[in-house]
């Protein structure tokens, strides 16, 4: 799609915040392809933490909450609007992933309260 400055010029406000919201978005929009290699490996550190972390829920299951529960939680007690983007929310996902297979319903409780 191609649009020129006078079209731009001729819209109203809100026709240029609804292009603007689109073209905005695209750039949020995620294609495994473009950072396959871009992943970084986790650190050691940070799967100490994960580790860590899994062993707490095994010890006290009530101790975690979902991660539907923790991001509604971030959302409500931001002051600005929150975004996450789909890579990352996506990595938060394999992050559960690879928690279910160590301990059934594990990965869904990422977020420890």
């Amino acid at each position: 799609m191609k649009i020129t400055k006078e079209e731009i010029d001729a819209m109203s406000k809100e026709e240029k915040r609804k292009l603007l919201e689109m073209i905005w978005n695209s750039f949020s929009e995620y294609d495994e392809n473009d950072y396959a290699d871009d992943l970084p490996e986790e650190t050691e550190e940070e799967l100490q933490i994960l580790h860590e972390r899994l062993e707490e829920y095994r010890k006290d299951p009530s101790s975690a909450i979902m991660w539907e529960e923790a991001y509604k939680q971030l959302k409500k007690n931001m002051s600005n609007k929150l975004r996450i983007s789909s890579r990352a929310f996506e990595d938060v996902e394999k992050k559960r992933d690879w928690y279910d297979e160590q301990s059934e319903n594990a990965g869904a409780r990422l977020w420890m309260s």
